[in-house]
């Protein structure tokens, strides 16, 4: 499994040959090994990819990403046959039972508010202490919803009383939607090699979203964009510029601690996933303990 994100970001042509994805733009040629690739991330509009290049990229469980003319992640390709007990797991996937998604996502949102509750912490923001009583409030499935509760306290603490995640307008939540795109590219990648599908969520259910699962697997993770974005702010670069991109981009490359020893974020999400399908798969006499996760961002 590849480690990299390629990103094109002028005009290209993207071939293979020998075990290489070359990348031919107007001035020069770059050679990257297959095997080193995670994701592609196509944001040029002006980029052409052979079919060859696809179909190896599919079969190594390369996440291929288009993004539209504002650099925003649109969709993605993605293979049909990564895992060879697919079969198996989907049937398991089905019949996931309800109690024990619920209390999934009771652990991971909890994971998600006392990461939101750190970055607050770290850049001395919540000095009123506002998120540990709702935090410690959290039910089984969340079914108080305490999760929109901590979003609105913890949002306006970190970017302003003004500020609202539904301003498509405004540069901040620009750099968070594309920054929570890669985490969420990653995490269905990480589905995907499993075998399961990102269709079935334990607590996303949208018809019209077909990265469910993933979507709750990368909730403990969106502090670390949120954190990012807030160092633009603090550097005044919030431009969105190619530059602010790849920071967001090698968010994935990030060191953190992750159950007592340090990972990178591409390594939290594995972790999270293999943890959670155990839990849920389980299929033992006794009730299934679930996971202790200790997240340091």
């Amino acid at each position: 499994m590849g480690w990299c994100t390629l990103i094109i970001t002028k005009h290209s042509k993207v071939s293979f040959a020998a075990g290489q994805v070359l990348v031919k733009t107007v001035s020069d040629t770059y050679q990257i090994p297959l095997s080193d690739i995670n994701i592609l991330l196509i944001e040029s509009t002006q980029a052409v990819l052979t079919s060859f290049v696809v179909q190896k990229l599919i079969k190594n469980d390369v996440r291929i990403i288009f993004c539209d003319e504002n650099y925003l992640p649109v969709g993605e390709i993605a293979g049909y046959y990564s895992h060879n007990k697919r079969v198996r797991n989907l049937e398991q996937q089905v019949n996931w039972s309800q109690e024990r998604k619920e209390q999934l996502w009771q652990q991971l949102i909890t994971l998600k508010m006392l990461g939101q509750q750190q970055v607050l912490a770290e850049l001395g923001l919540d000095k009123d202490d506002a998120l540990t009583p709702h935090i410690l409030q959290v039910l089984v499935g969340d079914s108080s919803n305490r999760e929109a509760v901590v979003a609105r306290l913890y949002f306006t603490r970190l970017f302003g009383k003004g500020f609202s995640r539904r301003d498509d307008s405004n540069l901040i939540n620009a750099h968070l939607n594309y920054g929570y795109q890669i985490i969420l590219a990653a995490t269905a990648r990480e589905i995907q090699a499993a075998g399961y599908l990102t269709e079935f969520g334990i607590h996303h259910q949208s018809y019209e979203n077909a990265l469910n699962l993933a979507s709750d697997i990368m909730e403990p993770l969106r502090p670390v964009i949120d954190r990012v974005t807030w160092q633009f702010i603090k550097r005044a670069e919030l431009d969105f510029s190619p530059e602010r991109r790849l920071e967001l981009v090698d968010v994935l490359n990030f060191n953190v601690r992750f159950k007592g020893h340090e990972t990178l974020v591409t390594g939290v999400i594995s972790e999270i996933l293999r943890d959670s399908l155990q839990f849920l798969n389980y299929q033992g006499d006794e009730l299934p303990t679930l996971p202790e996760w200790k997240l340091e961002i």
